[in-house]
């Protein structure tokens, strides 16, 4: 298995990003400046990694939005945990109808707030695609 890091370009100059292989996961470690960004990545054939993980420095995530190939999947983390927590995804096939991901089902991502913010955990193994479209953004401040 390749161990090449993916290309990555942020759509904002002032926030970072620290790009790693963990194990089977490519770790994105983000600071959001503003609170909302997003990143474009490539990495010219199927992923190489069987989740990726995509740390960000945020309370609380308004929405989060993952396009990559015909997937497009979207999910929100409200600050405190007296709201659910939205899952949807959607296939390019399912033009106008949005369908609930199960939390326990095996293509299901995970969302967990830490301390130093939300992490998001995806698995991409078996996404016969060459990159993807994140964008995010958080509770107004």
């Amino acid at each position: 298995m390749s161990q090449l890091l993916p290309t990555l370009r942020l759509s904002r100059s002032e926030d970072r990003i620290d790009t790693s292989i963990r194990g089977s996961n490519l770790v994105l470690d983000v600071e959001s400046v503003s609170g909302i960004g997003g990143l474009r990545m490539t990495w010219g054939q199927s992923p190489r990694w069987s989740r990726l993980v995509i740390n960000i420095n945020l309370r609380g995530l308004e929405s989060m939005k993952v396009v990559a190939g015909n997937r497009q999947l979207r999910f929100s983390l409200p600050y405190g945990d007296r709201y659910p927590t939205p899952w949807e995804i959607r296939h390019s096939k399912d033009v106008d109808a949005w369908r609930p991901l199960l939390k326990e089902g095996v293509e299901a991502p995970r969302i967990l707030r830490r301390a130093s913010g939300v992490s998001v955990q995806l698995p991409i193994d078996g996404w016969d695609v060459d990159g993807m479209v994140v964008e995010w953004v958080d509770f107004y401040r």
